[in-house]
């Protein structure tokens, strides 16, 4: 799995594989594609798949629970990106000006367009 494509495109794939080795009579059972999907996700989830091989090593974890949680997982790295994304654009974003300097331009801004 790429860095760029999400767990369904990895699941897509991986069905298309363990479909066509079916139709030729060489099944893959549960432990073997759970062991297949975690060797496929890409280093930036180093953490969370050695987290998942040592569950599924106690024991054997069920193959719609594993895509269930990864796409859990992704959902989250996504929401984490978005809010590092904002809080990187308001850090450089332009300062606002002291409330004092607004005041200042504001008595300026009325004072020019008094009609007194």
């Amino acid at each position: 799995m790429n860095e760029n494509e999400t767990i369904d495109d990895l699941i897509t794939y991986f069905t298309k594989i363990t479909n066509g080795r079916s139709s030729l009579g060489n099944s893959i059972d549960n432990d073997q594609k759970v062991r297949r999907v975690i060797q496929a996700i890409p280093q930036s989830w180093k953490v969370k798949s050695t987290t998942l091989k040592e569950l599924n090593d106690k024991e054997e974890m069920d193959f719609m629970g594993l895509i269930d949680y990864l796409k859990t997982y992704e959902m989250k790295r996504k929401v984490e990106k978005t809010r590092d994304h904002k809080r990187r654009r308001l850090l450089h974003s332009k300062p606002l000006l002291p409330s004092s300097m607004m005041m200042k331009s504001l008595s300026k801004m009325m004072i020019k367009n008094s009609p007194y």
